[in-house]
């Protein structure tokens, strides 16, 4: 069994997918659907990014999702380039084996790019 699909309500959909796939960089296509935009990645997994009230401020920081990058340096370039976007940084760690950076999309989900060292 394969996790296929995460659904997200969000103010503007097209802006979410403009966030996601020109932003954050994430290898995918968009399609307009009558609830929004359907987000598919290569491998696919799919991003429903639909029309409504996002999860509330006081909650919405408590979900969160991951992309894993192919080294610290990936992490660490895709930082820079966030940040030179102005993402809104949540949280930083850079450790022997593990380097991630969470953001915030433009409804406040937090999305987390990392690299673990898995070899043992």
């Amino acid at each position: 069994m394969r996790i296929q699909h995460l659904a997200l309500t969000v103010r503007d959909p097209q802006a979410s997918a403009r966030f996601y796939l020109g932003t954050l960089g994430l290898a995918a296509r968009a399609g307009e659907e009558p609830w929004g935009v359907r987000v598919s990645t290569d491998d696919d997994f799919m991003v429903a990014l639909i029309r409504g009230a996002p999860l509330s401020s006081e909650v919405v920081d408590r979900v969160h999702f991951g992309c894993r990058l192919a080294s610290p340096d990936a992490v660490h370039a895709a930082r820079e380039r966030l940040r030179g976007a102005e993402v809104h940084e949540v949280e930083w760690c850079d450790e022997d084996g593990y380097t991630a950076v969470k953001v915030a999309d433009p409804d406040g989900y937090v999305v987390e790019l990392s690299y673990e060292d898995v070899s043992g």
